[in-house]
């Protein structure tokens, strides 16, 4: 099985058994929290990339002495079957997967917006606004830099792509002109 089919099924069952518990607001929160906390402790990147010393017992006693109770108990249901499996590694990804499945889930629109520099915040409030009214109140939107874009910016909307970057001018004024006149 590939990490993506892996990561999918576990997130499909973290939300399955959320939702038979009543508890898919507070298993929400804790993926939230538990993205935070990946993205901003290498140390916890370390631990769960690198091979866990002792059997399985020990690695989901590892886990619950990291977490303790912080975290909801199908959360830490999860946590400690992926230390058994020696998979933590697979958390920033069924993170990604439970995220989008929810924003399906809600019709919640997700939103790339990728700028050639730092966006400032007016940049960032006329991507918001043109969301906001042309298409949906309900989104998520996740804004990056990309310099290949040379200027200007791209925003994705699911699966609507403005472009309105420089790279992107000159990408359609390379194929306008390879195109035979008649």
């Amino acid at each position: 099985m590939t990490d993506a089919v892996l990561a999918r099924a576990y997130a499909r069952g973290l939300l399955k058994t959320a939702q038979a518990l009543g508890q898919e607001a507070r298993v929400s929160e804790d993926i939230r929290a538990l993205d935070a906390q990946w993205r901003g402790s290498p140390e916890l990147r370390t631990f769960c990339t690198g091979h866990l010393r002792g059997n399985t017992i020990h690695h989901a006693s590892m886990v619950r002495s990291l977490w303790g109770t912080s975290l909801s108990p199908p959360v830490m249901v999860l946590l400690e079957n992926l230390a058994k499996r020696e998979m933590l590694w697979l958390i920033p990804q069924i993170i990604s997967v439970y995220t989008e499945i929810l924003d399906i889930l809600r019709k919640c629109l997700r939103v790339e917006a990728r700028f050639a520099m730092k966006p400032d915040e007016a940049m960032l409030m006329g991507v918001h606004d043109m969301v906001r009214t042309q298409y949906s109140p309900e989104y998520r939107i996740v804004a990056t830099v990309d310099p290949d874009l040379i200027a200007g910016f791209q925003v994705t909307i699911n699966d609507i792509r403005i472009d309105a970057s420089l790279a992107g001018r000159l990408k359609r004024l390379r194929q306008a002109l390879r195109k035979p006149t008649a």
